[in-house]
């Protein structure tokens, strides 16, 4: 971050004589009941714990960490202090957390992390005390320098991500994801290949009442899996149905998201091959195997697109570019401005090195910039061409290039498929932090880890 202000080098002495002289302290909102079912899981608390395992691995000396409960005071005399409480009765200013922003700012011989706090904590840990988490601790993949004391500088710095998504699956609680400042600050939560319950609630039963609203298969069947027929006037009158009876209270529709007010029409995890009178017309097979059933499903996004314009203009609509409907069709508009769109890369990250698949991949892209006319969110996945070599794959710099370039186009990237230590990780450590901010030194990144890890 440019506005870093180093205040005075090695002021605050922290750890000396195999003793900490400032406690790490967090909570200050947590209820008995909140404390008992696992106050390290939430992110204030996972951060305090880590921050103690790191400077124990450093220097041996355990320090806490104390998690407040509500009400409680905290320890008299200066301490490492997580969350806005502190910062706040202290008078320090604290940046918006929902935009993922941080501040690290030492007072009166304490320290503050406020904002995002876990943010700062993993941020600071890296700046100031080296500490480099890699891949999971069990693993050896956290790396910190050896030192029998700390001295922290006087400080004041904040920062915030340039993309405010990024996220990780699966595995996305490991303790290393958490350190790489993963998150996901986009103010529409999306539900992916929404409906999941439609086939199987016994409430509504629409597998008897409704067949109908379910793909028909090339077999004749109905009802086989979760994908609904899209092209069928029921399915509409059921989803504005469902939609409308959760917002009178009624039982959830398995499709809105109350809290962020986005509406999920998204295909199951498949082609859409419906087979009825209704789609059967609709396919477009001179759109290729990437945009065949665009017209069935997007056709069906522009009637709740003009019903929701009118009934709610409040709700977004989230879609998912994905399978055999990532290609929008031709002359594909949502007048009414309420459609966001995931676009799902399909190559995988790695083969935007070739020249020819990042202007097909990025020109995707912007095709959807134009047809909803708001920056897209961007799926990644690690299967392609992992899953047909044996070897590592290093590609930092073709994924910062990547998000340079689409700095405008997206509000970032979820990173989808399993990166597995030995071949992946490193790549995806790298492409984490290109998402936070494109403007990294990649190579810096790569010459930390080969000394740290090799010498």
């Amino acid at each position: 971050p440019e506005r870093i202000k180093r205040l005075e080098p090695g002021k605050i002495a922290w750890i000396a004589d195999g003793k900490a002289a400032l406690p790490i302290v967090c909570g200050g909102t947590y209820t008995n009941k909140a404390v008992k079912s696992g106050r390290w899981r939430q992110p204030e608390g996972r951060a305090a714990k880590w921050l103690a395992d790191a400077v124990k691995a450093m220097t041996g000396v355990k320090v806490g960490p104390v998690c407040l409960m509500k009400g409680e005071e905290p320890p008299k005399g200066p301490a490492i202090f997580i969350g806005d409480l502190f910062a706040q009765a202290a008078g320090v200013e604290c940046p918006d957390a929902k935009k993922g922003a941080f501040r690290v700012v030492s007072k009166d011989g304490s320290l503050y992390f406020c904002g995002k706090a876990d943010y700062a904590v993993y941020d600071f840990a890296e700046r100031v005390l080296g500490v480099r988490h890699y891949w999971e601790t069990s693993d050896r993949g956290l790396s910190v320098v050896k030192t029998p004391k700390i001295a922290l500088p006087e400080i004041d710095y904040g920062d915030e991500p340039v993309f405010p998504m990024r996220y990780f699956w699966p595995k996305d609680w490991w303790g290393c994801y958490q350190a790489w400042k993963l998150g996901d600050q986009f103010r529409l939560v999306h539900q992916s290949h929404a409906p999941h319950d439609w086939a199987k609630d016994t409430n509504f039963n629409y597998r008897v009442t409704r067949p109908e609203i379910f793909e028909l298969t090339r077999a004749g069947k109905r009802c086989v899996s979760p994908m609904l027929c899209y092209g069928n006037p029921k399915t509409l009158e059921t989803y504005i149905e469902r939609l409308e009876l959760e917002l009178r209270g009624g039982p959830k529709s398995g499709v809105y998201q109350a809290d962020t007010k986005v509406l999920s029409i998204q295909q199951w995890d498949g082609l859409i091959d419906c087979q009825c009178e209704h789609c059967r017309p609709l396919y477009d097979q001179k759109a290729g195997p990437a945009g065949n059933a665009s017209p069935i499903m997007y056709g069906f996004v522009r009637k709740m697109s003009d019903y929701l314009a009118k009934a709610h203009p409040d709700i977004t609509i989230a879609i998912s570019a994905y399978l055999n409907t990532c290609q929008p069709n031709e002359g594909l508009k949502f007048p009414a401005g309420n459609v966001e769109a995931s676009v799902c890369i399909m190559p995988g990250l790695a083969m935007l090195k070739d020249p020819g698949v990042t202007e097909a991949e990025e020109g995707l892209i912007r095709k959807w910039v134009a047809v909803t006319e708001r920056p897209v969110r961007i799926c990644h996945y690690s299967c392609w061409p992992a899953e047909f070599c044996a070897a590592p794959f290093v590609f930092g710099h073709v994924a910062q290039d990547h998000y340079r370039r689409m700095r405008k186009d997206i509000v970032g990237s979820f990173l989808c498929g399993a990166y597995p230590t030995e071949r992946l990780q490193l790549s995806a450590y790298v492409c984490m932090r290109t998402v936070w901010n494109p403007d990294v030194d990649v190579q810096a990144i790569y010459d930390t880890f080969a000394a740290r890890m090799f010498g």
